[in-house]
């Protein structure tokens, strides 16, 4: 039987899932509110999916989300929000998570989610995908403009050149940057570029 953790601050949609879910088959080992009670739950139960909101009240959805894959790697995390800017779905899928879903698709999309995950898939909901411009079945973890400063990165600008060229502060170009180098999960710029360019982020010879 699949068990799972729900975290989610919404009492009514939390108790909601909490029986629809057992009514199909899956096992609600626990069901918490706030992000401290969630890592407790999950050292407690060690369920298969933990069920992440990505608002919560004493922590972001998404620090909880990497603070369960670096303390307990065997959960799988599937990302439940009625968030649909795009930072923010980037910020979640850089996490690593092997599931994302919006809440307006209801609770069918969310139990073929939970069962892909399970499976070993990665599942990500297609108004997701639509929102972060899916690009040859894989979802785009850069915004449009750090694509652009990354592009330039390829292509030799300096940070401050950069800057001059899209009419950028040299502070908001090295945040784009340092943003960026985090969702590529990368070390140097150097890395982050080639990560960027071997996933299609940007290409060669952009202009």
């Amino acid at each position: 039987m699949l068990t799972v953790l729900l975290v989610d601050d919404h009492v009514a949609l939390r108790e909601g899932l909490e029986v629809l879910l057992e009514r199909r088959g899956m096992q609600v080992a626990a069901a918490v509110d706030s992000a401290l009670d969630a890592i407790e739950a999950v050292g407690e139960h060690e369920p298969d999916i933990a069920v992440v909101d990505l608002q919560l009240p004493d922590q972001s959805g998404i620090r909880l989300v990497q603070r369960i894959r670096i303390e307990h790697p065997g959960v799988k995390v599937l990302i439940y929000t009625g968030s649909e800017d795009r930072e923010t779905l980037a910020d979640a899928l850089g996490t690593g998570a092997e599931g994302i879903v919006l809440k307006p698709a209801g609770l069918g999309p969310l139990v073929d989610a939970l069962r892909a995950v399970a499976r070993g898939d990665r599942h990500v909901d297609p108004a997701v995908a639509a929102i972060l411009d899916v690009a040859e079945g894989e979802e785009r973890l850069l915004t449009k403009r750090e694509r652009e400063v990354f592009a330039l990165l390829a292509q030799g600008l300096s940070g401050e050149e950069i800057a001059t060229q899209l009419v950028l502060s040299a502070e908001t170009v090295r945040t784009h940057i340092r943003n960026g180098m985090g969702r590529l999960q990368a070390r140097t710029r150097t890395e982050a570029v080639v990560q960027a360019l071997e996933r299609g982020e940007i290409e060669s010879d952009q202009r």
